[in-house]
């Protein structure tokens, strides 16, 4: 479960996308004589079928624009200054100090708002990562690869928006924020398919690339994603990420998870990569919801390519719309409960904070979508499980439906759950 975490004012009245992130990228910009860094973030995302029979897609996809310059006396002191608040023990260990300063800093961007952005659907991603293949070490070597993927692509067509791709023109609101609900023909993606080399045949479920840019500087101010083509039915999981799958010590408390988030090279919870990885090959569609803040996707893309998790979409939270966590989480969930009405949910989560009750709270309003619900016990401990359990049951405010239920240590529960095998087996 992800806790907000408290940075300094000036810090937090600041919308923004990734200052360098292994889906994002960044360009200069000359603005009243300063030179300014512009930067796009693109979140993985998810089509459904259109509601209309006609067998195309609806992409849902959204990101952010933002800026930096060098920084002033002010912004240096404020970064200072939430360093000794957050992760005081980072002030003296100059590796944990740079990385501290590079997961910060885009709480310190400033947002660009009502610029245009173009979004276009470019190829078919590869059914390997090149992650995989290349064994990438250091977001700078994640970054590397996807420049050298965009280098691939047609500058012309994307430029003068013509040729073989598809576009959407959108423009950034108040926060610097920007989202399509482009439309993708069957027969767009059937030629991708039949024009496809056998390293992009996709295993299980079909994923296009797409690329989110500023026209006029593409190959500088970039941001390369994946969008997941999810069938009208079929098994879905919805999964929280800090505590679920990356060891954040949110549950710890706030002080832990700062340091630990801004300071300490991530850490995957031992086998859900594995766990997910198994899954997502017989076609279980992904969804990693987390409450935190957009600026922290940086650090999250990282971490999910790092150790290699499977594509799925990514959902972050805009604090500046005042969302709980809970608020938040519900409202996600039940989105996409409503975008794909016939296939089964996995819910997972984790013991540390609020799950329980989000997923007892989606159960309740929707009990016939999920079919399983997984929290992990972060403390390790099997005997509080019926402790887990009754927490739960007073969240339905009667005795929970126990075989739906599982609170697991090991990640291995997930994927030989008898519930879990035989929807697959139906699938």
């Amino acid at each position: 479960m992800t806790t907000p975490i408290a940075i300094p004012s000036a810090a937090a009245a600041s919308s923004a996308a990734a200052a360098s992130s292994p889906a994002a990228a960044s360009s200069p910009a000359a603005d009243d004589g300063s030179q300014y860094t512009k930067h796009i973030s693109l979140f993985p995302a998810y089509a459904r079928r259109a509601s209309d029979d006609s067998g195309d897609w609806e992409l849902r996809a959204s990101g952010w624009l933002s800026q930096t310059k060098e920084r002033s006396k002010r912004s240096r002191f404020l970064l200072g200054l939430s360093q000794r608040l957050l992760a005081p023990s980072s002030v003296n260990d100059e590796a944990a100090g740079m990385l501290y300063q590079e997961r910060m800093s885009p709480f310190f961007a400033r947002s660009l708002r009502r610029t245009s952005v173009r979004i276009a659907v470019v190829d078919l991603a590869p059914a390997v990562l090149p992650i995989v293949e290349f064994k990438a070490e250091t977001p700078d070597e994640l970054d590397l690869l996807d420049d050298e993927e965009v280098a691939k692509l047609d500058g012309d067509a994307l430029r003068e928006q013509r040729g073989k791709y598809l576009w959407e023109d959108v423009v950034t609101d108040s926060s610097g924020i920007f989202s399509s609900t482009m439309r993708i023909p069957q027969a767009f993606v059937d030629n991708l398919l039949a024009d496809a080399p056998d390293s992009h045949q996709p295993v299980a479920l079909v994923r296009l690339r797409i690329l989110a840019y500023l026209p006029e500087t593409y190959e500088e101010t970039h941001a390369l994603s994946v969008v997941t083509l999810v069938p009208p039915t079929g098994v879905s999981i919805i999964s929280d990420i800090d505590d679920t799958i990356k060891d954040s010590s949110v549950f710890v408390g706030k002080l832990t998870a700062a340091k630990v988030a801004f300071t300490e090279d991530a850490k995957e919870v031992p086998g859900m990569s594995d766990a997910y990885t198994l899954l997502s090959s017989k076609g279980v569609a992904i969804h990693y919801v987390s409450a935190g803040p957009f600026q922290l996707y940086p650090s999250i893309a990282e971490f999910l390519r790092m150790f290699v998790f499977p594509e799925g979409s990514v959902s972050l939270r805009n604090v500046l719309e005042y969302m709980s966590t809970r608020a938040y989480k519900n409202a996600v969930i039940t989105r996409l409960f409503q975008d794909f009405p016939k296939r089964k949910f996995i819910l997972i989560g984790d013991s540390g904070e609020k799950d329980i009750e989000i997923y007892a709270t989606a159960d309740k309003a929707a009990p016939d979508m999920s079919i399983k619900i997984f929290i992990r016990n972060v403390t390790g401990d099997v005997a509080k499980h019926d402790e887990l359990g009754a927490k739960a049951d007073g969240f339905y405010g009667k005795p929970r439906d126990s075989a739906k239920w599982t609170f697991f240590v090991d990640p291995t529960s997930i994927i030989t759950d008898e519930i879990v095998t035989a929807s697959l087996a139906s699938d």
